[in-house]
């Protein structure tokens, strides 16, 4: 006589498996999709890696008074135009030197500072109070013969 070792697959059984295989479907799939999004954030487009070098326009030199400064943003990096006299400009990272945090201008008292931990730097980017021992990077500075104002990103 032969055996018949068929088992008979109840209700309850196919529905354990059914949710259980569900599960693992829905596992892979965030799991998979939370990959892909990681993947997307550590390659960035192609149009976000272009950056702009050399000299670049900012502002017209009679835009600003003397003690004013205009701010403008390249590569995401923000940057000071300073005029510090009638015929004197100066241009610097507004990164401050010591912690990364962006500094402001302070025309009160014609000096940068730093709002997170109070660094104070002159018109000419020296540190002059606070943390901060590095100057404010100092960018090269041309104005052309209409009165644009350049700087020269690296």
């Amino acid at each position: 006589m032969e055996e018949n070792n068929t088992e008979v697959l109840g209700r309850r059984k196919f529905f354990q498996i059914l949710i259980n295989l569900g599960l693992k479907l829905l596992l892979l799939f965030t799991a998979g999709g939370g990959i892909l999004m990681s993947l997307t954030f550590m390659v960035p487009p192609k149009k976000l890696m272009q950056r702009l070098t050399g000299w670049v326009p900012t502002v017209d030199k009679d835009s600003l008074q003397p003690g004013e400064t205009a701010q403008v943003i390249f590569n995401g990096t923000p940057y000071f135009i300073l005029r510090k006299s009638s015929d004197s400009y100066a241009s610097f990272s507004a990164v401050c030197s010591h912690a990364a945090c962006i500094v402001r201008w302070n025309q009160d008292i014609e000096r940068f500072a730093c709002p997170c931990h109070d660094s104070k730097f002159d018109t000419s980017g020296q540190p002059k109070g606070g943390p901060a021992t590095d100057p404010l990077t100092e960018m090269a500075l041309k104005i052309d013969k209409s009165g644009k104002i350049f700087i020269k990103l690296v």
